[in-house]
């Protein structure tokens, strides 16, 4: 396989065990916090709003130092 373009650039990755719904790891800190808000809208559905955000929140800042520099490559045809 032969690839017409290859880049490369800093970028961040979550490194840890935290996938989004197709089982890739997160690149992008606002998928990351949409994803927490969908699943703990979900898991809190008589709860407040306030009461979500906070959770939301919470889980980002959880999250927070597992968020890695990486060297990224990009391939395209």
């Amino acid at each position: 396989m032969y690839c017409s373009s290859i880049s490369f650039g800093i970028s961040e990755i979550l490194d840890c065990d935290f996938y989004d719904y197709d089982d890739s790891v997160f690149v992008d800190r606002d998928r990351l916090e949409e994803k927490i808000a969908d699943d703990i809208y979900d898991e809190n559905e008589e709860a407040s709003d306030e009461h979500c955000e906070e959770l939301i929140k919470s889980k980002l800042e959880e999250l927070e130092p597992y968020w890695k520099k990486v060297i990224a490559i990009y391939a395209s045809n």
